[in-house]
């Protein structure tokens, strides 16, 4: 099998300068992805994700691709070997992950690819030369941490908000915020209500580097929201 121990790491450190080296990466991991779904899914399936995702959906799946090398970088520098088949599962995973979410897990938008892209000229044709930026692993952690953050905004009610805040004080700061109105009672009971809803639905999508992930997004929301809102005593 191909060996991708040089470009996957050089990748992950930042330390590809040659657009041309990247984009015979990308065109590789494409034709591995268009492998995936001959081998594995079938020519139904990859109907369904250019019904779904456009004409783009090579891209995209490209672009979580490069994502998920980023969630997984530390374990994956600390490889010997890297090969196709190991590339292979990941993005049999991510198919199977929107596969499951009813295609339903991403809106459309701009392949992450495009985001980092720069034109330079030769001599004849202005050419487009795709390449990740000195920050290609920090911009997209951030992209993630962004991503996770706004779902998980939108699946907390106010009620849910108020009392995060309370535990999340307890946690983070040692310190306690006065709800007036609400018992101490009533208060687990919101907080266990909230725990299981957040379980039931990360549960399911998690992996260590998720639950890291979330740590991230508990403090962010406690600076955000939290400490604007309320007092601690």
């Amino acid at each position: 099998m191909k060996d991708y121990t040089t470009i996957v790491k050089s990748l992950l450190k930042n330390e590809i300068s040659n657009p041309q080296i990247f984009n015979d990466f990308k065109t590789q991991i494409i034709q591995l992805i268009k492998k995936v779904f001959r081998k594995v899914f079938g020519r139904d399936v990859e109907k369904s994700f250019k019904k779904y995702y456009g004409d783009d959906y090579l891209k995209d799946i490209f672009g979580e691709f490069l994502l998920r090398l980023t969630q997984k970088r530390d374990n994956i520098l600390n490889l010997d070997f890297i090969n196709e088949g190991y590339l292979f599962v990941i993005i049999q995973n991510i198919i199977y992950r929107h596969l499951s979410s009813n295609f339903k897990l991403i809106k459309k938008q701009k392949p992450i690819a495009e985001v980092f892209s720069k034109k330079k000229e030769n001599s004849v044709n202005e050419v487009s030369a795709e390449i990740p930026s000195t920050y290609f692993v920090d911009c997209l952690k951030n992209l993630r941490y962004l991503e996770l953050y706004e779902d998980f905004l939108k699946r907390l009610k106010e009620k849910d908000k108020e009392v995060l805040c309370y535990y999340l004080g307890k946690y983070f700061l040692n310190k306690e915020l006065i709800i007036e109105n609400l018992s101490q009672s009533a208060l687990y009971k919101r907080w266990e209500r909230l725990k299981k809803k957040l379980y039931d639905y990360y549960i399911p999508l998690a992996d260590k580097d998720l639950f890291e992930d979330l740590k991230i997004i508990f403090e962010k929301f406690l600076s955000d929201y939290c400490l604007k809102r309320y007092s601690y005593k």
